[in-house]
């Protein structure tokens, strides 16, 4: 969708900017209209840059702060639980593809494996005495999938967006910033979308809770119930 000429490349970069100061510049233009006690420009720019301001503050900040939270993870599993669940993954594996994607950095090192296998199979962040020997077998097994002998040591920790390994629950959530501006664009955008499948002959069924979804969807108000609470999605009978 995005062209790769530098003019476009300029072109994108210069939005993405743009869009990343609109709140930075309303918390500005909030501060200075404060500072002077009167509407600077236009009030049309004052109602805009507080709208912008509120969604920031009482909308965003809280929500990062919220995602950061640590996630709830399922009971632990035994050891013979463990290993079924090695196993079984470890028929589906063909060559080295599916475990070197799961490491940010070619060259990652035994200790980022262990590091995965505590995440993905104990769920746990540190290594207790008695699970050594296991983690040390399923470290073996990976080896022979990469058909290579892992390196001792870690990563450089200096760099954590440079090394180690995706553990999707621990690692912390990095979010960006979109105005609201953003949202209600990406709004339209969906609202058009659905009126495109409607008119193709689909029919969309909504869960119970889709009035948590932002920015909200009108079109939803008139959707069938879903077959299941938490999936949604548009259907159309075979026509072949």
């Amino acid at each position: 969708m995005i062209g790769k000429t530098l003019y476009e490349y300029i072109g994108i970069r210069l939005a993405i900017t743009a869009i990343r100061l609109v709140a930075p510049l309303s918390l500005l233009y909030i501060a200075l209209s404060l500072a002077q006690r009167r509407v600077l420009v236009s009030p049309w720019l004052a109602a805009y840059a507080a709208l912008e301001a509120s969604f920031y503050l009482l909308v965003y900040l809280p929500r990062d702060h919220y995602l950061q939270k640590p996630a709830a993870h399922p009971p632990p599993i035994d050891f013979a639980a463990r290993q079924a669940l090695f196993k079984r993954c470890k028929s589906y594996l063909v060559g080295h593809a599916y475990p070197t994607g799961w490491f940010t950095r070619p060259d990652f090192k035994r200790e980022d494996v262990v590091h995965w296998t505590l995440w993905a199979l104990f769920y746990s962040d540190t290594a207790l005495p008695e699970w050594e020997d296991e983690i040390d077998g399923y470290v073996a097994d990976i080896e022979k999938i990469l058909g290579r002998e892992l390196e001792r040591g870690e990563s450089d920790a200096s760099l954590p967006e440079k090394s180690g390994s995706m553990r999707l629950t621990f690692d912390p959530v990095h979010t960006l910033h979109r105005p609201f501006a953003w949202y209600m664009i990406v709004g339209v955008v969906d609202a058009i979308s659905s009126l495109s499948l409607l008119r193709a002959g689909f029919t969309h069924y909504a869960t119970p809770k889709w009035f948590t979804a932002f920015p909200f969807r009108p079109l939803t108000v008139f959707s069938k119930r879903s077959a299941h609470s938490e999936l949604s999605y548009a259907y159309r009978p075979h026509r072949s």
